[in-house]
């Protein structure tokens, strides 16, 4: 399920970060004391839509087409996180969207990423844009699983798109 929420232990143990909707959380661990809040301030279009029938196709449909145009037809995020640089900096992630790299002492913005990934539908109504990070969470592949779109591999540290893949449009089972 795309909305149970996850938490993560910094590698030293002294913090704890926690997933949200629209936001992500930081938390003292010994006093229970929250740090930080990582709001993400962009919409996306739901991931996940199960219409029914053809007035269900329809109805979403219209609201894709109204979220191109404007944010009031797009709902809140599901945001995940994780920590890099040894606990250093935060990530938060989004909809296969957006990266953001935050200062974990300070809580400052470092770098966004837009992963440029389309908001397109498949057959079932998903939409299957993916990010992956590598080991100790230095990089991250951005891909659509249905081959849409261009896959890009970015730099954490900088922000800095270090590559480009052009996926075949054949869909991947995993």
């Amino acid at each position: 399920d795309p909305l149970d929420l996850s938490c993560g232990i910094s590698p030293d143990g002294k913090r704890l970060l926690v997933d949200g909707i629209n936001a992500a959380y930081l938390y003292d661990v010994d006093t229970g004391e929250l740090l930080h809040t990582f709001e993400e301030t962009e919409r996306f279009v739901d991931r996940y839509v199960n219409p029914t029938g053809f007035w269900g196709s329809l109805a979403r449909s219209a609201e894709d087409w109204m979220g191109a145009v404007t944010d009031r037809f797009k709902r809140g995020t599901y945001v995940q996180t994780r920590f890099a640089d040894n606990g250093a900096k935060v990530i938060t992630h989004c909809s296969g969207q957006v990266i953001r790299v935050w200062d974990t002492d300070s809580g400052e913005l470092l770098h966004t990423i837009h992963t440029g990934l389309p908001e397109k539908r498949n057959n079932r109504g998903e939409i299957r844009n993916e990010i992956v990070f590598s080991p100790g969470n230095g990089f991250a592949l951005c891909y659509n699983m249905e081959g849409y779109g261009t896959a890009s591999l970015w730099s954490l540290s900088d922000s800095a798109l270090q590559r480009q893949y052009q996926f075949s449009g054949q869909e991947n089972s995993w």
